[in-house]
């Protein structure tokens, strides 16, 4: 018994046929074929568990699928009252493949399979399900999304881009696609991950939006991703199959989910139980219902489209969400502080690269919070990885919001604190300035930078100015200068009363 896990549109049912019909004889075919009595597909999705007898639904529901499996196989059981038992009575010498779709609803039933399996030792299973059956004679295959381009030039080398294509030009062939098209077709990709149900019934809007604007209606809402004419019918939107998934949790299943949607591009189990107190059950529970994966390296994801479903349920409930996106700023922040004061066995900019989604949205979450003791955490972390990565423009970008912020705090309040945060940060941007060799602009900062380090006797601070300082004379020419300013860094974080912090190597070339 092998069964196929994923959500709704994921492929589960094209993959179950086209393994099935690799086993379908061929009419010049020799030998004894491995399902000499038949190969048949079983479409569970309408079939609904009988009345049960004293409350008995394991039962009625093993009835219901019994009685189905022995239609569609063209079995007689003559009338009788439980079918199970003539049915495996039929099957018990019989060669046959049996593909059972969408299973996820008759899970009290799973336990027919299993004698299925017992007495007739020569029928094999083909399951597709949403939901892990649980049987310990069950193998399981996940599905996820096609593979996905990451920049325009790999739309038609991406399974995600080349199935758009297809779909937009049987949408579209009046008009077809160029490559203007492809920097939205990559958004369109990435935003529904793959998912095939959801390219295709994104490119049926097509003929009504161009590719970017149907990219923005799609990242606003889920609503576009319903099925139009003939293809209505059981996934007749991606809405419809999550609200599904989404009455069939519990409580505390709901809430895990909800939780989880504040994690961005993924997150571990410590993250998991700190933040949103998802312990290891929960998440299998969650990985048993195809809505969350794991990478072989323990990373947890939420399918991008799950994640947009359910975090409009996490905003809906306004305490919870503030709770758990502080609790979110708090965990990075310690992370980022962690990482850069504790080598890393992979890399410090490896670490930080795993999260930084997850850290530049705490970073977020600190300065719309006026979180002074936040920042000071994050800000060392992301102005290395900003710097070491080459993003100094995008690492300007992001960071600026917080000078502009400190500067306004010290004029309500302008305790110690927050005057050596909003020096940090200058040194912080006048680094970023100095590797895009504006100078005069980083000078500046440092200007500002040094009346702070004075007015709060900062010596390591201090330091970090003279480092700074002769960084622009050494990349100018001035070889005395960065020399002398270089000692004085030196001097100044070995004499000081703050901790010592001397520049790496690294920094220093």
């Amino acid at each position: 018994m092998i069964t196929i896990l994923g959500l709704p549109g994921v492929g589960k049912t094209r993959l179950a046929l086209q393994a099935a019909s690799h086993y379908v004889p061929s009419a010049h075919a020799e030998g004894n074929p491995p399902f000499a009595d038949g190969i048949y597909m079983i479409d569970l999705a309408s079939v609904l568990p009988g009345p049960a007898r004293d409350g008995n639904v394991v039962a009625a529901t093993g009835r219901a699928i019994a009685a189905t499996i022995a239609a569609t196989i063209g079995l007689t059981l003559a009338g009788a009252a439980d079918p199970t038992v003539p049915l495996l009575a039929q099957l018990r010498a019989r060669r046959m493949l049996l593909v059972l779709e969408n299973f996820e609803h008759l899970l009290d039933g799973a336990r027919l399979l299993a004698d299925i399996l017992a007495y007739a030792p020569q029928v094999k299973l083909l399951v597709t399900s949403r939901i892990r059956l649980k049987l310990t004679q069950e193998w399981t295959l996940r599905l996820g999304g096609l593979s996905l381009p990451h920049s325009p030039t790999d739309v038609e080398q991406s399974e995600g881009g080349r199935l758009f294509l297809q779909q937009a030009r049987q949408a579209h062939l009046n008009t077809p696609l160029s490559e203007a098209d492809y920097p939205a077709i990559v958004r369109l990709c990435q935003l529904t991950d793959g998912l095939p149900l959801a390219l295709v019934l994104a490119a049926g809007w097509l003929p009504t939006l161009s590719c970017a604007a149907l990219a923005d209606e799609l990242a606003a809402s889920l609503d576009l991703l319903s099925a139009q004419g003939e293809r209505a019918g059981r996934h007749t939107s991606l809405q419809a199959v999550l609200d599904w998934s989404w009455r069939h949790l519990t409580n505390n299943q709901q809430q895990a989910l909800r939780r989880l949607t504040i994690f961005r591009e993924g997150f571990d189990h410590d993250a998991a139980q700190a933040v949103a107190s998802v312990d290891l059950i929960m998440l299998r529970a969650l990985q048993d219902m195809s809505l969350l994966t794991i990478s072989s390296g323990g990373r947890y994801q939420l399918h991008e489209l799950v994640r947009q479903f359910a975090l409009r349920r996490l905003l809906a409930q306004a305490q919870e969400a503030a709770a758990v996106r502080a609790k979110h700023a708090a965990y990075y922040g310690a992370f980022i502080q962690r990482t850069v004061s504790t080598p890393q066995a992979g890399g410090t900019l490896s670490a930080i690269q795993a999260e930084i989604q997850n850290v530049r949205a705490a970073w977020e979450w600190a300065v719309d919070h006026t979180d002074a003791r936040l920042l000071t955490q994050l800000r060392e972390g992301l102005a290395v990885w900003y710097a070491a990565t080459g993003q100094q423009a995008e690492g300007r970008a992001a960071l600026d919001p917080s000078v502009a912020w400190l500067r306004v705090a010290l004029g309500d309040e302008p305790d110690t604190q927050r005057r050596a945060a909003l020096g940090r940060r200058l040194v912080d941007q006048a680094a970023l300035l100095i590797q895009q060799h504006q100078y005069t602009h980083a000078l500046t900062l440092l200007d500002e930078a040094q009346v702070l380090a004075r007015l709060t006797a900062n010596h390591e601070l201090a330091s970090w100015i003279a480092f700074r300082r002769a960084q622009v004379a050494w990349n100018q020419g001035d070889i005395p200068t960065a020399q002398a300013l270089f000692e004085q860094a030196l001097s100044t974080a070995a004499n000081g009363d703050g901790p010592v912090h001397v520049p790496t190597n690294t920094e220093a070339r």
